[in-house]
């Protein structure tokens, strides 16, 4: 039986078509989570939230890296860029869409990860 396929993406230059360079970063992901909704029934809802744990060897998502592809593109990683994670199985399917909150470095070099962090 055939597995899903997933895409995640951040529309870096906010063209609304997540094609340009970069902007896939599927091939990267390590881990993706998902908040949402609330605690309790009377608590108010909160916004989702995605964590999307990628590989980053290069340190390409280190906001203050002059020499990541990212930033020479786009001229930084900044907050509000549209982010979204879809899912492939006979048809796709959108699971979030919401923008670039944050992005953290791992601060040990071993890891040679960052994570995103999306609201939406």
């Amino acid at each position: 039986m055939p597995s899903a396929i997933y895409n995640a993406e951040i529309d870096f230059n906010l063209d609304g078509a997540f094609t340009s360079s970069y902007e896939n970063i599927s091939t990267e992901v390590m881990s993706i989570s998902f908040e949402r909704g609330k605690d309790d029934e009377l608590d108010k809802a909160s916004p989702g939230r995605a964590r999307i744990t990628v590989h980053d060897p290069n340190a390409k998502y280190v906001i203050g890296n002059k020499s990541s592809d990212i930033v020479a593109t786009y001229g930084g990683i900044y907050p509000g860029r549209p982010v979204q994670i879809k899912a492939t199985y006979t048809s796709t399917y959108t699971l979030f869409y919401g923008y670039l909150d944050d992005c953290q470095a791992e601060p040990e070099k071993k890891s040679r990860r960052a994570l995103l962090v999306c609201i939406d």
